[in-house]
């Protein structure tokens, strides 16, 4: 309930908003648009602007964002083709004019990952496919398909036809079996992987399993009817029907349990033809004209958003609210941009530790590989294979210039003295490996202090804590004499990047220090 107040606050700010005031929209999740002239858009969250992520060469027909959020796969009339939208991975079709093209955009998914990503679900003109990672497709020979949902663990696929039907499938390992149908049910929602909630027109809300055989059990009674079923993690919230003519419902919204309690959520009527539900429910979305609106499931209320010329729309996935650390069975590693240096590099993180950068690239880091017995890590960068001593200050090894910049596939060795890449070079292409067990790596540093050295009285020495964190005694550092004359008193000399030494000026009265930082 909290959740709905904040909810009515947050529509009534977006309603009283100019557009051009709107520097950030409060959506869910990243917003997809495909616009008219075949270019997908991302509509960041808050401030992250706007960027486009498939390529201008393309006319894209539909689309839909990967559970991993890096994924993008994209329907054109060639075919379907997989890209990643924050590398620089080459582009992978997985299917070619078989594809097809949507027959309905803009009333539901025409394209439609499953949870594990191993599977694609698409519509066509003749009805629907499935393409399987192995390379195993499956066509949906059910007409008019216009929208694809699969169940949250990916053990079944709806598929929404014209006319409020449904169609069940159950994923097999190398096919897509048709188990079950709904003749009319103006939405659906899966309450888990093989239950599912529909709401017939002459009334009532019904839930499916299709684990028990389709045995159906009835979660509201037949003396109302209901809409736009939706599964909130508690319960399902769903449209009490306030209205008599069914080509223009309006309804209030409730929930009800699994056990049959209701909990009215709101006493005003929402007009309710062409909504869909959006990420996690907060939101409603109408979609005409090439518009695209957002509608607070409580009152009504609209607010058409500041974009022209759409198509179709997707959404990537809602962020996980913000941990400090994890509870990890293993210490996980991944690409990410950091937030002072803005470079991508590979991270590491320990269960319930930060995660800590592993690598000290000066260009984006594009893959990776740590060894087995996690002290090294081996990178590409700038087009160049490096590799770096895990937690070491000393700089990265060069191990060669590569002749392309992605799919490198950097992998070590089980006892970690040899390398494998690809890599594709003037005298051919294959994948290479290089010999680690005489390489030597690059030196730690040599230590510079950080604090104000001390004089010794009496002999050409001072001192200073060369690292406060490793190094809990004053370390004796030796001094000399510069060459040129300081031209004022208290004149601080800045070491050279080579020298630890203390540079004392050569006159009576002037002292000077240095505050070096490693």
């Amino acid at each position: 309930m909290i959740r709905r107040i904040v909810l009515v606050l947050l529509g009534l700010v977006l309603l009283i908003m100019p557009v051009t005031a709107q520097d950030g929209i409060d959506l869910p999740a990243d917003l997809y648009l495909l616009l008219n002239e075949g270019i997908v858009q991302r509509v960041g969250l808050g401030r992250s602007g706007i960027v486009q992520v498939t390529p201008d060469d393309v006319f894209v027909l539909d689309f839909a964002v990967a559970p991993d959020d890096n994924w993008l796969a994209y329907r054109t009339q060639e075919g379907i083709t997989l890209t990643n939208m924050y590398s620089n991975a080459l582009p992978q079709s997985i299917e070619n004019e078989r594809a097809s093209v949507p027959f309905i955009r803009g009333r539901g998914a025409t394209i439609a990952w499953s949870p594990d990503s191993n599977a694609l679900a698409y519509t066509t003109l003749y009805g629907g496919r499935v393409w399987y990672k192995g390379g195993i497709y499956t066509d949906l020979l059910t007409p008019d398909l216009i929208n694809m949902v699969w169940s949250p663990a990916g053990s079944y696929l709806a598929a929404e036809a014209e006319n409020n039907v449904w169609w069940i499938f159950r994923r097999d390992p190398d096919e897509m079996r048709l188990v079950s149908a709904i003749p009319v049910s103006p939405g659906t929602a899966w309450v888990n992987d093989s239950t599912l909630a529909f709401v017939p027109p002459e009334g009532g809300v019904i839930l499916m399993d299709m684990a028990q055989g389709n045995a159906q059990s009835i979660l509201l009674p037949q003396d109302n009817v209901y809409y736009l079923p939706h599964w909130d993690g508690e319960g399902i919230e769903v449209y009490f029907s306030t209205s008599v003519d069914q080509t223009a419902p309006t309804g209030r919204l409730l929930r009800v349990l699994l056990d049959g309690t209701i909990e009215p959520i709101s006493e005003l009527d929402v007009e309710l033809r062409a909504l869909r539900w959006g990420p996690e429910g907060d939101w409603l979305l109408a979609f005409q004209g090439n518009a695209l609106a957002l509608v607070n499931p409580l009152n009504g209320q609209g607010f058409t958003l500041p974009f022209n010329g759409i198509s179709t729309y997707g959404w990537g996935i809602v962020p996980a609210e913000p941990l400090d650390t994890l509870a990890l069975p293993a210490p996980a590693s991944f690409i990410a941009i950091g937030n002072t240096t803005g470079i991508a590099q590979a991270w590491r993180m320990n269960s319930d530790q930060l995660p800590v950068t592993i690598t000290p690239a000066v260009v984006d880091v594009t893959e990776y590989a740590i060894s087995f017995d996690g002290e090294r890590v081996a990178y590409v960068s700038n087009s160049s294979l490096w590799l770096h001593t895990v937690g070491s200050n000393a700089a990265p090894l060069e191990l060669v210039r590569l002749g392309i910049d992605r799919n490198i596939h950097p992998a070590f060795s089980a006892d970690g003295m040899s390398l494998f890449y690809r890599d594709v070079e003037e005298a051919g292409g294959g994948i290479w490996v290089l010999d680690l067990t005489n390489i030597e790596m690059p030196a730690e540093p040599t230590p510079r202090p950080t604090a104000q050295p001390t004089l010794e009285p009496g002999t050409p020495t001072a001192t200073a804590t060369i690292n406060p964190n490793e190094t809990p005694e004053p370390t004796v550092i030796p001094t000399f004499v510069p060459t040129s004359t300081p031209m004022a008193e208290n004149v601080p000399l800045v070491l050279p990047d080579y020298s630890p030494e203390i540079v004392l000026p050569d006159t009576e009265t002037g002292i000077a220090y240095i505050s070096a930082e490693p």
